[in-house]
């Protein structure tokens, strides 16, 4: 995330996203972020030289040999050390990703929702809140 060229093009990701809150993680290395409805997302970011110890730890897993190929190409990132650190007990889930290209090398980005009963509920939404708010007015 230091080669400007990867921040300039994650930056404009997400933008794109309606996200309200978000934070980078150094380990597992990635984004969180909470969208206006309470859903909570995780956006995987893997550098291109940590890919095949990716798919290493997926076919340790059990993963068949073509999921274990997408992810040492990059096709696919596996949320595996998230839902470790998570400590849920939930089967780690492969997703398309998409690679950010730099001057210094490239980072591989793929995006997972996570499950609900780790998200603040509806009624603890952004959305919520704000429909049970009357409307701001400026006074003169």
């Amino acid at each position: 995330m230091c080669d400007p060229a990867i921040a300039r093009q994650l930056e404009e990701w997400l933008r794109r996203r309606e996200w309200i809150e978000h934070v980078v993680i150094g380990a597992p290395f990635g984004i969180l972020a909470l969208d206006p409805k309470g859903q909570v997302h995780w956006l995987q970011l893997e550098p291109a030289e940590n890919l095949p110890e990716l798919a290493e730890m997926a076919e340790s897993q059990g993963w068949n040999s073509g999921t274990v190929e997408d992810l040492r190409s990059g096709k696919k990132l596996l949320d595996l050390e998230l839902q470790l650190a998570l400590g849920t007990g939930r089967k780690p889930q492969p997703q398309a990703a998409f690679c950010i290209a730099g001057d210094i090398g490239s980072l591989y980005a793929a995006l997972f929702v996570l499950d609900e009963s780790l998200a603040p509920a509806p009624a603890h939404s952004h959305e919520h809140f704000l429909a049970a708010r009357e409307p701001r007015k400026l006074e003169d």
